[in-house]
């Protein structure tokens, strides 16, 4: 996934006219935020890193407009950057540099904005080139291992390395 910065919002969200006041309704934004959540599956799975031009940023700013954080950013955002953090980010809705996403752990690179193209399809030929149901466990992996214990864990590794082998064949 690469997040470029050339235009001035890559997501600027919802608009705000759609949840106040008389044309307010509970049940058109819940179903809304049911479509919402299921790309927000597809995105946390796909199977690729994520890198972000240096000009990109980052903001929360939910708390600005007075509304509770979406998208599932409450949840990211407290696994990836920490409890503390994450508290910070949202409460104060600062805005923060590719390079501080970086540095907390929410990208995986940075790169100078003239390079991100040629880095980008750099990436996608090395994954093109690798063993793609491997590299899919990986992340698939990756992301379950954040909500079952150990030993569950440890069972879906046998189960699945046993698969990634057999599929190796």
């Amino acid at each position: 996934m690469v997040i470029t910065g050339v235009v001035k919002v890559f997501s600027a969200g919802g608009n705000l006219k759609n949840v106040q006041g008389d044309t307010y309704d509970a049940f058109v934004t819940r179903k809304r935020l049911k479509q919402i959540h299921q790309l927000l599956h597809l995105i946390r799975n796909v199977e690729k890193p994520i890198i972000a031009s240096r000009s990109a940023f980052f903001i929360q700013s939910f708390v600005k407009v007075g509304a509770l954080p979406d998208f599932g950013a409450l949840h990211f955002l407290t696994q990836i950057v920490g409890p503390h953090r994450a508290k910070q980010l949202m409460m104060l809705g600062d805005r923060i540099s590719a390079e501080q996403a970086f540095q907390l752990g929410m990208i995986n690179e940075v790169v100078d904005d003239d390079e991100l193209i040629d880095r980008a399809n750099s990436i996608a030929n090395t994954l093109a080139e690798g063993p793609s149901l491997l590299i899919g466990l990986i992340k698939q992996l990756v992301n379950r291992s954040t909500n079952v214990t150990l030993e569950d864990f440890l069972e879906i590794e046998r189960a699945d390395k046993a698969y990634a082998f057999k599929q190796r064949m």
